[in-house]
């Protein structure tokens, strides 16, 4: 696979924006999937700069991505290299390395980022595509130019360490509350990985899988992952997925539908499921169109959960709102928040 090169300028000067990218927590807030992280050195360098040698923990449950990742920056009055390496034997499988520069451009700073895929399994060449790539790229360029708004130059202090809990264990409590050898539906399955978990950790006697894997643009939805993305590449998800499950399919504990969710939990009959995972379409009008249909195939008893129950990002406080509009309004109460997870249960 081929390097990718993306770059960005701002107006401030590059010791401002160096000092942002030297404090651990940005990368908790600006990267998407960052479960945290520890300073392993801050030090002052010999030319009056700062080197920063982190070790960050990344989590992306969704793409069955876990790492633990030694970075290494120096910060000097010139400019900022950062450096992110995946060596063998990371626990990935893939090797990458990720390289940014900060370079004086007039009175502001141009950054420049490299993505250098090494050796890339299957399923995360998927990921590894320069339309994704390059909208993370803009999502961490709009944050940092927020940051950089009302941030100081760098200064040579160390930097606290955090240590926030993985965004892993929020779903392994969800998983936990559902009920084992089960009848479940999964809205929204992307590549299987959490659909993955709920085989392994559910056994359920039938898990419908349910994802259109359509691209999705317009609206607010120009902000989302979906948008990045052309259907050539949600048609070779499709595949992949229907490959990955091939056994279970076969055997029919799976079911795999390529449709839009309501559409296929309005096929099955009343109250025939124990439990509705929600991870669809995140727009709030569709959120409660899951939730309203949910409700209706859920026995009395049974679960419904969701994922990113929160406010932080494109869909605004379409999930939180649609949650409890439809506590009011039908017959489910909030069981459990774990996180950014919600678990209602039907009454």
């Amino acid at each position: 696979m081929r390097a990718m090169r993306f770059s960005h300028r701002f107006e401030q000067p590059a010791t401002v924006l160096a000092g942002i990218l030297a404090r651990v927590d940005l990368h908790r807030r600006a990267l998407p999937n960052c479960a945290g992280a520890e300073v392993i050195e801050t030090a002052t360098a010999a030319d009056g700069g700062v080197r920063h040698r982190t070790r960050h923990r990344f989590a992306a449950p969704k793409f069955g991505i876990a790492l633990d990742l030694p970075l290494e920056m120096g910060v000097s009055a010139d400019g900022c290299a950062y450096t992110v390496c995946l060596p063998p034997g990371n626990g990935s499988g893939f090797e990458v390395d990720i390289a940014l520069s900060l370079v004086a451009d007039g009175p502001g700073t141009r950054l420049e980022a490299e993505v250098a895929p090494r050796r890339v399994p299957l399923v995360y060449r998927l990921l590894l595509v320069e339309p994704v790539i390059g909208r993370l790229f803009r999502r961490f360029t709009d944050k940092l130019a927020r940051f950089a708004a009302t941030s100081a130059p760098v200064v040579p202090t160390p930097v606290a360490a955090v240590s926030p809990p993985a965004p892993s264990s929020h779903r392994a409590a969800l998983l936990a509350a559902l009920p084992r050898q089960s009848v479940g539906a999964e809205l929204g399955v992307l590549m299987g990985a959490f659909a993955a978990e709920i085989l392994a950790e559910v056994q359920p006697r039938r898990l419908h899988l349910v994802d259109p894997w359509i691209a999705a643009a317009g609206g607010d939805r120009d902000a989302s992952w979906y948008a990045s993305v052309d259907q050539a590449y949600m048609d070779a998800l499709h595949a992949f997925v229907a490959d990955r499950f091939a056994a279970p399919i076969a055997a029919g504990q799976v079911v795999l539908h390529r449709a839009l969710s309501w559409d296929v939990l309005e096929t099955l009959p009343e109250a025939s499921l124990d439990w509705v995972y929600i991870d669809a379409d995140h727009a709030y009008a569709s959120v409660m169109r899951d939730l309203a249909v949910s409700v209706a195939k859920v026995r009395p008893g049974g679960l419904i959960g969701g994922d990113d129950y929160r406010t932080d990002n494109w869909w605004g406080d379409g999930i939180v709102r649609a949650v409890a509009e439809t506590c009011a309004s039908l017959p489910v109460r909030i069981e459990a928040i774990f996180g950014d997870q919600f678990l209602l249960r039907r009454l």
